[in-house]
């Protein structure tokens, strides 16, 4: 799977940003202090792995302080060969739309087939969620949680894929 543009609006404190023509191996994103690097990521993060629905609080968090606009974020990948385009908008107005080959598909359908894509499952509750995101504790460490053995959050399933792989 390949990354190739992350946008969004309205995500606590950025009004519009953008990542764009990112590269297929590496790409490197630097700034100052504060400058958006960590929301970016954030929203990302969101997008692939958050459902749209919900006003958690980690959800509310998300909105500009004293902003009414909902965040939002789209994010341009290929997988399984192919091209998709996803939307979310959290809070008000809350929806999901992937696109794809031949395809466009809305609020759960969206996500049912967003999570066929990355290998992941549905989360049922905020405890223990990355037992529900498959192979990503491996590959994504969130900020703040580098310290923490990756391999304590993989569930069965995953550990299954995981040696079936190595072997």
């Amino acid at each position: 799977m390949r990354l190739v543009r992350l946008e969004v609006w309205n995500w606590r404190g950025l009004d519009h940003a953008t990542l764009a023509d990112l590269a297929p191996d590496l790409n490197l994103v630097v700034g100052p202090n504060e400058s958006g690097k960590s929301r970016l990521f954030e929203a990302l993060r969101f997008a692939l792995f958050e459902r749209y629905k919900g006003e958690s609080e980690d959800k509310k968090r998300l909105r500009t302080w004293g902003g009414s606009e909902s965040p939002a974020v789209e994010v341009h990948f290929v997988a399984q060969g192919r091209d998709w385009k996803l939307h979310k908008r959290f809070l008000k107005g809350a929806s999901a739309r992937l696109e794809g080959p031949g395809t466009s598909l809305t609020d759960e359908d969206a996500e049912e087939k967003l999570r066929q894509l990355w290998g992941t499952r549905e989360i049922k509750g905020r405890k223990d969620v990355e037992q529900f995101l498959g192979l990503w504790p491996l590959l994504w460490v969130q900020q703040g949680r580098a310290g923490v053995a990756p391999h304590a959050d993989l569930n069965d399933d995953t550990r299954g894929r995981l040696n079936d792989a190595l072997t």
